[in-house]
């Protein structure tokens, strides 16, 4: 069978694209998430010039004329995920080949962006979330009136989960009280929080178990807050965004034995916490 033949009857999924060994233009997966709704895919098409020198490359979705890219000019729309075509042709009139005969068919998945260079002849050239990045940072966005049906507004995604709670060892109120898995899994959560740059307003609370003075337990309270906001600015994220505040002992999850005996401190544990919570 032939490429051609191959890719008129193939829906191919850009993320095995990069695998099929084809030798012709074969993307390499490009798919990030960002803060794409999960009703989207969305799609960066970008022409670098070093397909087209001077000339503007047409881009075609679903049969239809989205915009023409002139050298160092990008373009950004989404889609419904599913089966689309997506291609870019260079000279193509008068028959327009793109727009009535497309090559190929990708299938897009919701929630993800692909960076796409543009080719001469068809198939786009999916690259990594890195090279994307540094085509389309000095680059200008195309100024284009879309004519494909298929291109919808895109819609930003609430970060699924906006909460994340850390505990604490007994007396705890360094990065080191916190058990190692759960400091990784903030930390991550964390960088894809400022990475979406979905949020309004950061709120840290500290808490503390009910053994010992209530004074100290606030006190206690404030620290454990405070080492988590260092966290989240030494991330990127603003501090004016960010709201830290201590509740001692007031808000007790678990209810335990008097005492601070090892059976007590280790089921005090979920009451040695900080809470930090996202308002988009």
């Amino acid at each position: 069978m032939s490429i051609k033949k191959y890719f008129n009857k193939t829906s191919v999924n850009l993320f095995l694209l990069s695998l099929l060994g084809l030798g012709i233009n074969t993307p390499l997966l490009a798919a990030m998430w960002q803060n794409v709704s999960n009703n989207d895919s969305r799609i960066v098409f970008f022409n670098d010039g070093s397909v087209s020198g001077n000339n503007s490359v047409n881009v075609y979705v679903d049969k239809h004329f989205n915009t023409a890219l002139k050298p160092n000019e990008y373009t950004i729309f989404c889609v419904v995920p599913g089966e689309h075509s997506l291609e870019s042709y260079l000279n193509d009139a008068p028959k327009y080949t793109g727009k009535n005969h497309p090559q190929m068919t990708a299938m897009t998945k919701s929630g993800h962006t692909y960076f796409l260079s543009v080719t001469s002849q068809g198939t786009p050239l999916a690259v990594t979330q890195e090279a994307g990045a540094r085509a389309t940072n000095n680059a200008r966005l195309s100024q284009f009136i879309n004519r494909s049906p298929s291109v919808i507004p895109c819609t930003e995604k609430k970060i699924t989960d906006d909460k994340f709670t850390v505990t604490f060892s007994f007396n705890g109120s360094q990065l080191a009280d916190i058990p190692a898995a759960e400091l990784k899994s903030f930390e991550d959560w964390a960088k894809r929080v400022y990475s979406e740059k979905n949020y309004r307003r950061i709120e840290i609370t500290g808490h503390s178990d009910n053994v010992g003075q209530n004074d100290y337990n606030y006190t206690l309270s404030e620290r454990r807050a405070k080492v988590i906001r260092d966290v989240l600015t030494n991330i990127g994220i603003e501090s004016n965004a960010i709201v830290v505040k201590g509740k001692g002992d007031s808000d007790i999850k678990v209810t335990c034995e008097r005492g601070s005996g090892v059976s007590t401190k280790i089921c005090n544990q979920t009451n040695r916490r900080v809470t930090v919570t996202v308002t988009n």
